[in-house]
């Protein structure tokens, strides 16, 4: 169990694509929390850079990540991460994204939840790309994001890129999104509505729809999902067991 004030845990290599001796770590069952403590900026539970392959970042719940102004994230991929695996993790109360990736490759997202991040501009997911290499920036399948800004028009997935005019490459597919007010959402580079996102050849097989958690409605609750859901039984994401660390209450 973690508290802390500016990241809890740090994964890193050198801020590039260079030769890595940091290398098939299992980060697994932390509960990271209360991090930032609207003290500091640029911070975040997990903090990772360079190329980390083999890096696993498995069965974690990281909440209430807020800083002094900008840049306070749940997971904070910095520069060249690359190789990397994140599963079975839940991120929920950020007050900046709760996923941000700023450049590498082949990093995997799968059956994560990220819940409730703040109205700041980088929306729930979000890409930087400060370069522009044609290759594989990250695969998010069968994750859950969960959004309760009342705004629409509302970021989902941001990308900044160099070129205004060239796309991310990345892979989405099988995820479920929700707004608690039924409002828009915007995905990509060109602020495409779902519809429009899909029409990429994104999110095909995805759906906007209630994932149906177990009392939503609390702001201190690890997300138990339903048997029901549409999410599992349409997307193939599969139930996160409880850490045995959290327990009830902010």
């Amino acid at each position: 169990m973690f508290l802390g004030i500016f990241a809890t845990l740090d994964i890193l290599n050198e801020q590039s694509y260079d030769e890595s001796l940091c290398y098939n770590h299992r980060i697994s069952f932390n509960y990271i929390h209360h991090i930032g403590q609207y003290i500091l900026s640029d911070l975040a539970g997990i903090y990772t850079c360079g190329l980390l392959n083999g890096t696993l970042i498995i069965n974690n719940v990281l909440h209430d990540i807020y800083g002094y102004f900008l840049y306070d994230w749940g997971l904070y991929l910095a520069d060249g991460t690359s190789q990397l695996m994140i599963t079975n993790t839940i991120v929920y109360n950020t007050g900046s994204a709760a996923l941000t990736m700023i450049y590498g490759f082949n990093n995997t997202f799968q059956n994560n939840i990220l819940a409730r991040s703040s109205n700041q501009s980088d929306g729930a997911l979000s890409l930087y790309r400060r370069e522009s290499p044609n290759h594989l920036s990250f695969t998010f399948r069968h994750n859950i994001i969960y959004d309760i800004v009342n705004e629409s028009g509302r970021w989902i997935f941001q990308v900044q890129a160099p070129d205004p005019f060239s796309s991310p490459f990345v892979i989405m597919d099988y995820n479920c999104y929700f707004n608690t007010y039924g409002n828009m959402m915007i995905f990509g580079l060109g602020r495409l509505v779902f519809s429009e996102w899909q029409e990429t050849n994104h999110d095909m097989n995805s759906f906007i729809t209630d994932p149906l958690f177990i009392h939503a409605e609390s702001q201190c609750n690890f997300f138990n999902i339903s048997i029901d859901s549409p999410a599992v039984k349409n997307l193939g994401f599969i139930p996160i067991k409880q850490l045995f660390q959290w327990k009830s209450g902010c």
